[in-house]
């Protein structure tokens, strides 16, 4: 079994791997986020809609 050093080549593309899940863990949040925020915005236009037909 080898052991990974810390100056080790092994140790470098595993850096690189933690940074490109780090990236892709805040791209997915990200749009999450702005799921959430479409869906509110949805819901409230829907409300004024609802409103606004009951006047009429």
């Amino acid at each position: 079994m080898q052991t990974p050093c810390p100056s080790g080549p092994g140790c470098l593309s595993l850096s690189f791997a933690a940074a490109f899940l780090f990236q892709l863990n805040m791209l997915i949040t990200s749009i999450l986020i702005l799921c959430a925020i479409a869906m509110l915005l949805y819901q409230l236009i829907q409300c004024l809609e609802h409103c606004y037909k009951k006047k009429i």
